[in-house]
């Protein structure tokens, strides 16, 4: 949790710095982007009943096409869980994800509003057959966020995702980072 809480401190000293001369600022359009974020991701076993909160870290990279339409690449990976399989703890986690998504952008004078959707592929691992995430999957992905600017070409950005929703299991995350334009 200190981690989390270091990350957030960092990203809000970041976008105050980086506005103290942007009164009024139009968000940056039609250039690439990057960013990184920090994140919980949940994982939810449906048939045994079984769930993990992991911490973990992702990077996204991405164009802004016009003022509405842009185009991300997302990978990360989280640290492992302890979930319990019939009595034996077993360590989950996700050893990572690729996503392509379409996003569109509702820009406003110093906020984007944006949703997300396309297509995840994860590579998770668990040490037991019983349990879905042992697996690799590509699968549709969806998800919400906002950028809060400071100047013409950095944001704090919070993002929530659902990465994976399958028969067997759901991964979600909810992430908080910076973005840059360039």
């Amino acid at each position: 949790m200190r981690t989390m809480n270091r990350i957030v401190l960092a990203c809000a000293l970041l976008l105050i710095v980086s506005s103290a001369n942007a009164r009024g600022v139009q968000a940056h359009v039609g250039q690439n982007y990057f960013g990184l974020s920090a994140m919980s991701m949940w994982y939810k076993d449906d048939p045994l009943s079984q769930s993990a909160r992991m911490v973990g870290g992702m990077a996204k990279v991405g164009r802004d096409f016009n003022r509405y339409f842009s185009v991300e690449g997302q990978a990360g990976t989280t640290g492992s869980k302890s979930v319990n399989v019939s009595g034996t703890p077993r360590d989950v986690q996700v050893d990572y994800f690729v996503s392509l998504l379409a996003r569109g952008n509702l820009r406003f004078q110093s906020v984007t509003l944006y949703g997300l959707a396309g297509v995840t592929y994860a590579k998770g691992s668990s040490g037991s057959s019983a349990i879905a995430l042992d697996t690799s999957k590509t699968a549709f992905s969806y998800g919400a966020g906002i950028e809060l600017y400071g100047n013409r070409t950095t944001a704090i950005d919070l993002e929530a995702m659902r990465y994976q929703h399958t028969s067997d299991y759901n991964i979600d995350a909810v992430s908080l980072g910076f973005v840059h334009h360039f």
